[in-house]
């Protein structure tokens, strides 16, 4: 019974000098990722009915997917359920490493799983989407309120606000006044 105290007083120790140090690097939870077979990504699309959308066919190792990233984020929390992201990383660990970097996402990552027989373009056209271009991540496809492809491309900024109407630039500080002479 006299170890009891003891390992309080140990604990209590510790927690203060931990407290003294620091606890290091806070760790974001961990980002939720759904690995789905092609054909069924097309039903998950196609079952988002009524709605003006986008599909984003991206990967985390694509600079040009990572710029484009804040504002499908921005995107999807101004216009909930308008973005589907759909990867097509083969290194999941770096997904997820990068998804964490960027904190808790507003929408649900669906990463291509390997099954035999099926494969992401298949998927597309089951959508009214043509085949991807696989070297020109990020792809977007556009569908309207009728569920119809409208667009298909490369993913541009301007092209995101004018679908949606709204403006999704950054916000900039007005310029520094110029010095007085």
């Amino acid at each position: 019974m006299r170890q009891l105290p003891k390992i309080r007083l140990l604990f209590l120790i510790s927690l203060f000098i931990g407290s003294l140090y620091g606890s290091g690097p806070a760790i974001a939870e961990q980002q939720a990722v759904y690995h789905i077979p092609p054909e069924k990504i097309a039903s998950y699309i196609l079952s988002k009915k009524g709605r003006k959308k986008i599909v984003v066919v991206w990967a985390s190792s694509s600079v040009r997917s990572r710029m484009r990233m804040p504002y499908l984020i921005k995107l999807e929390t101004q216009v909930p359920g308008s973005v589907i992201m759909i990867s097509v990383d083969q290194n999941f660990q770096d997904l997820r490493n990068y998804m964490n970097h960027l904190g808790p996402l507003p929408f649900k990552m669906i990463v291509v799983k390997d099954t035999p027989g099926e494969d992401v373009d298949a998927a597309m056209r089951m959508i009214g989407a043509a085949p991807l271009l696989h070297s020109k991540y990020p792809t977007a496809i556009y569908f309207n309120e009728q569920d119809r492809v409208v667009h298909q491309g490369s993913l541009k900024l301007a092209d995101l606000s004018n679908f949606f109407g709204i403006d999704l630039r950054e916000e900039q500080s007005p310029p520094d006044p110029k010095p007085e002479e």
